[in-house]
């Protein structure tokens, strides 16, 4: 599995990686200075559409749904994939674009919070909770764990809610700084299953 890396924006601009060694072609994109507000959704609608516009080598539409920004141009004559998470306890946000294949990611950042034994108990069960409490670092695996989950579901389009159980994904994750990053991608049946 290649290792997991991304961009700085504004000083980064990302090109698309035309992957050839079977692995999904993403990437993913750090913007510091952006909260989970108007004014920051605002800012990152306008990161997506100057790099996806870059890629394309002119305009594109984008439009709103309820997980997101999506456009229906295709890009390199592949279908566009938009996963957005919000870091608000770092102040940034992330991004990441899939070509050709469907992508969830999830960022969490490393600063503890009381409720996460309840957090995890509701949406991940009861036994994860129990392994994660066993575990040398408690927080920093329900963190990696909470963010494959939001990742995967996500990528699975699918929205959070106690009980849900999103399907199988290749999971990739990194830790930068104070924040751990989880990046989803459909398994090969699943991606076989979108092509066909």
């Amino acid at each position: 599995m290649p290792a997991l890396g991304y961009h700085h924006w504004p000083s980064d601009i990302p090109a698309p990686d035309p992957r050839e060694d079977g692995w999904p072609s993403f990437v993913l994109v750090r913007i510091p200075a952006i909260r989970r507000n108007p004014e920051g959704k605002c800012e990152l609608r306008r990161v997506i559409a100057r790099i996806l516009e870059s890629w394309k080598g002119g305009s594109l539409a984008l439009s709103e749904t309820c997980c997101g920004p999506v456009t229906s141009e295709l890009i390199q004559g592949r279908p566009v994939f938009i996963s957005i998470a919000y870091c608000d306890d770092n102040e940034e946000a992330w991004l990441g674009i899939g070509l050709g294949v469907r992508i969830g990611m999830d960022a969490v950042s490393l600063f503890e919070f009381p409720e996460w034994e309840a957090v995890a108990d509701l949406y991940l069960g009861k036994a994860t909770r129990q392994t994660l409490q066993k575990a040398r670092h408690p927080f920093r695996e329900f963190a990696l764990a909470w963010a494959a989950f939001e990742a995967a579901l996500k990528c699975a389009q699918m929205r959070l809610a106690e009980g849900t159980h999103p399907p199988q994904a290749n999971i990739q994750t990194v830790i930068v700084k104070n924040t751990v990053l989880a990046v989803a991608s459909p398994t090969v049946s699943e991606s076989r299953l979108l092509k066909d």
